[in-house]
């Protein structure tokens, strides 16, 4: 049973949202202390979904190939598009979540394991400039044209280049 096609929709909606709430970046809004928390929930549930799409994907590659001998080229255009768009969004997870458990813990971890206290550290200056600085709002509209891409070569491997006037320039652009 291919379930593919219904969890790709997941990552889509979650990532899309999430990119669309860095674009939001009004002092009203960005001030409010649940924003962070939002934003934050957005990208892992994109990430944690867009790797179960990716692995379910990779579960029929084999099939769709078998099935499909000359649309042979687009499925690692495809999977390649999706890898690099999971990284970076998984960038901007990463970031969210040592910041998340900046804010929110008590670090008891740092006192049991006193030497992770430097590495830590860094990790959340790396953090706080990925978040706090224009980086994310970069990060987040490549992740956008990625998951575009992505979307484009998937649906010319199912429908067909020719399904529509931006599939079929996503598809022109690779073949």
């Amino acid at each position: 049973m291919n379930i593919h096609p219904l969890l790709v929709h997941f990552p889509i909606a979650f990532l899309a949202l999430y990119a669309i709430c860095e674009l939001i970046r009004f002092k009203k809004v960005i001030a409010q202390h649940y924003w962070f928390h939002v934003k934050a929930i957005l990208i892992i549930a994109g990430l944690v979904t867009a790797e179960l799409a990716l692995v379910s994907g990779e579960a029929i590659e084999k099939m769709f190939r078998d099935e499909n001998p000359t649309k042979d080229a687009i499925v690692p255009v495809h999977s390649a598009s999706a890898e690099g768009t999971i990284g970076i969004f998984l960038i901007l997870a990463i970031s969210y979540l040592v910041l998340w458990i900046e804010y929110d813990s008590s670090k008891k971890f740092l006192v049991k394991y006193p030497s992770l206290a430097s590495p830590w550290e860094r990790l959340i200056k790396i953090a706080k400039w990925i978040i706090d600085t224009p980086a994310s709002l970069v990060l987040a509209l490549i992740g956008i044209v990625g998951i575009t891409i992505t979307g484009a070569l998937g649906g010319a491997m199912v429908h067909g280049p020719e399904v529509d006037p931006f599939v079929s320039f996503v598809y022109h652009l690779f073949f």
